[in-house]
C-alpha cells in the first residue's frame, strides 16, 4: 500500500436525515414509463428504430429497457471513445453480422432523485471512460441525435401524476452472461477480484464533485443506518447488526484517517459483472449508480461480501 492519503475524517452525522431522505425517495421517484413509450423516446431523442419489441430489464429504482435497432448515423465512429481504436468501440469484441449494422442498446430512464442531480449522471459517463481508456469494458454514453450524453424526458412518476424532468442516457449492451448466472467457482471469482481490481486503478485517477457525496450505499456511511434498526424485526438481526455499528465505531473510525480515499464502483454484486458464454472470464462492468468517492477498501469488501452471499445461495 502507498503512503497514505491526506487525514479522511469519518463521515459527520449531520447529514445522514438527507441521505436516508433521499434512498427512500429512489422507491417513490421511479419512472413511470412502458416498452412501448420507451421505444417512442429511443426514436425520438437518438434516433434508434427497434426491429423488435423492447424488453425490460431489471432495476432497484431506474427503467432500462433493451432493444435492437440499426445503428443511427449520429453513433457510427461517434461517442467518447470512438478515436481509441476498435477494441475499445462501445460494444468491445462482440461480434455482429457484417451484412447488418443492427446492435442491442440498453435505454435507460434515471429515477427521479439522481434526474435531479444530472453533475452525477455526467460524472458517471466520466468514470466509464476512464474504466475503458484502461482496457477494460463497461457501457458508455452513447450520443443523441443532438449529440449529447445525457438527455432528458418529461415523464410521470411512480405515483402516475406528478411531472418530472427525467434524465435518459442510452448506452450499448453487451451480449454476455450475469455472474449470477454461472457456477462461482475458484477461479472465475479470483478472476472477478482481479477485474474489480483493474477498475479500482482505472477510478484512482478520476474525481468529480457530484462523486463526493454523501451515499447510504457508501460504506463510510455505515454509522447513518442507525436508525434503521428498528426496521429489523426479530431481536437477533438488531443486536447482529448493533455489534457491527459498534465494531465500526471502535476499530474503524478511529482508523479513517490512515485509509486511502479514491473513486470507486461501489457495486460489483453479480448482477453487475459479466462473463463469457462458457463462464469462465469476465468481460465487463455493470452499474455506475453507486459511484462514490470513498475508502478505496470499501471496494474490496462490497466485492467480497456479494461473493460470500453468492456462496450461500450456492448451498
Amino acid at each position: 500500500v502507498d503512503a497514505p492519503a491526506p487525514p479522511t475524517p469519518a463521515p459527520a452525522a449531520p447529514e445522514t436525515p438527507a441521505a436516508l431522505a433521499d434512498e427512500a425517495r429512489r422507491k417513490l421517484e421511479k419512472p413511470c414509463i412502458d416498452a412501448d413509450t420507451a421505444e417512442a423516446l429511443a426514436s425520438w431523442l437518438y434516433g434508434l428504430n427497434a426491429t423488435s419489441p423492447l424488453k425490460e430489464l431489471d432495476s432497484y429504482d431506474d427503467r432500462n429497457f433493451m432493444l435492437r435497432a440499426p445503428l443511427p448515423a449520429a453513433m457510427v465512429d461517434a461517442g467518447p471513445d470512438a478515436a481509441v481504436g476498435p477494441a475499445l468501440k462501445p460494444w468491445g469484441a462482440a461480434q455482429f453480422p457484417p451484412s447488418s449494422a443492427e446492435r442491442p442498446f440498453l435505454f435507460k430512464v434515471h429515477n427521479g432523485v439522481e434526474s435531479l442531480n444530472l453533475p452525477f449522471v455526467e460524472a458517471q459517463n466520466g468514470a466509464m471512460a476512464c474504466v475503458r481508456a484502461a482496457g477494460l469494458w463497461c457501457p458508455s454514453a452513447l450520443p443523441s441525435a443532438k449529440g449529447n450524453l445525457v438527455e432528458t424526458a418529461e415523464l410521470a412518476l411512480a405515483d402516475g401524476k406528478t411531472i418530472r424532468a427525467h434524465a435518459v442516457r442510452c448506452l450499448p449492451f453487451l451480449p454476455a452472461r450475469l455472474q449470477g448466472d454461472v457456477p462461482p467457482t475458484p477461479a472465475l471469482l479470483r478472476k472477478v477480484g482481479a477485474y474489480v481490481g483493474r477498475v479500482d486503478v482505472a477510478l484512482s485517477g478520476f474525481d468529480h464533485p457530484a462523486v463526493r457525496r454523501t451515499h447510504l450505499w457508501d460504506l463510510r456511511q455505515l454509522p447513518a443506518l442507525r436508525p434503521l434498526l428498528g426496521s429489523l424485526a426479530l431481536d437477533a438481526q438488531r443486536a447482529a447488526v448493533d455489534g457491527v455499528l459498534g465494531e465500526f465505531d471502535a476499530v474503524v473510525a478511529p482508523r479513517a484517517s490512515k485509509l486511502r480515499m479514491a473513486t470507486i464502483h461501489g457495486d460489483a454484486n453479480d448482477q453487475n459483472v459479466l462473463v463469457d458464454e462458457a463462464g469462465e472470464e469476465v468481460v465487463g462492468i455493470l452499474d455506475f449508480g453507486d459511484l462514490v468517492r470513498s475508502w478505496q477498501v470499501c471496494e474490496l469488501a462490497v466485492t467480497a461480501a456479494y461473493i460470500l452471499i453468492t456462496l450461500d445461495y450456492e448451498e
